[in-house]
């Protein structure tokens, strides 16, 4: 998964943000998942192996 971080007042990227994606809690298999990434100096962000 791709994406982009923007600030809520110039819409420019915002580098250095960190972007989590959790698990669901009733979900087994998903529960313990949990992928972090940092955003680079543009605000974009990538996350790999998804389960």
């Amino acid at each position: 998964m791709n994406g982009n971080v923007v600030g809520v007042r110039d819409n420019t990227g915002l580098a250095d943000a960190t972007v989590t994606l959790l698990g669901h809690p009733d979900d087994a298999r998903l529960r313990s998942v949990k992928l972090t990434a940092k955003t680079d100096d543009k605000g974009k962000y990538s996350l790999k192996e998804i389960p």
